[in-house]
């Protein structure tokens, strides 16, 4: 109906202003009451919609908001550590906010790269502050449900990403 495009639209607009202002708003046109940004609502259709695993879904949703470039076949270098790689262990979520960072930041070999260990335990700390954990089976319990998986985990680990990421641009 007109009425449901209105909506639709607006929310796309609200999003949208979101996404340039660096604000996040409240989506309550999806009766939902979670907190969207444009970068978390790519990782919802990647999670949810299109059924990726958590370490997939998270590196596709900041290839696409920070233009990283990578496509569908580069998320078989990630997909092994979805569920924890498999076996609880360590997050999927983290492991793709580590991809996403060496994208962006490594200048050449890793080693050899000034700040390599700082900016790498500076983003697996502030994740594992905002979550509580870096491992997949002390996750779970906490945050994932039957409908939305670990919905929660993927947009507080983009959360930590966003702001891990602007702090290193300011410094």
């Amino acid at each position: 109906t007109q009425d449901g495009r209105n909506c639709r639209n607006l929310q796309r607009d609200v999003r949208q202003y979101s996404s340039r202002s660096g604000l996040s708003v409240t989506d309550y046109g999806m009766g939902n009451g979670r907190e969207t940004t444009m970068l978390r609502d790519k990782a919802y259709e990647y999670f949810i919609t299109r059924d990726l695993n958590c370490s997939e879904a998270v590196l596709m949703a900041i290839s696409d908001e920070y233009g990283l470039g990578l496509d569908m076949e580069d998320l078989k270098l990630v997909s092994g550590f979805g569920r924890g790689i498999g076996c609880g262990r360590f997050c999927g979520v983290m492991t793709a906010l580590i991809a996403a960072c060496g994208k962006m930041t490594m200048t050449g070999r890793a080693h050899a790269t000034e700040n390599f260990d700082a900016v790498f335990s500076g983003l697996y700390n502030a994740f594992a502050e905002k979550t509580g954990s870096a491992e997949c089976a002390e996750l779970k319990p906490l945050y994932r449900k039957p409908d939305v998986r670990c919905l929660q985990v993927v947009e507080m680990g983009l959360d930590v990403f966003e702001e891990y990421m602007a702090s290193l641009q300011q410094s």
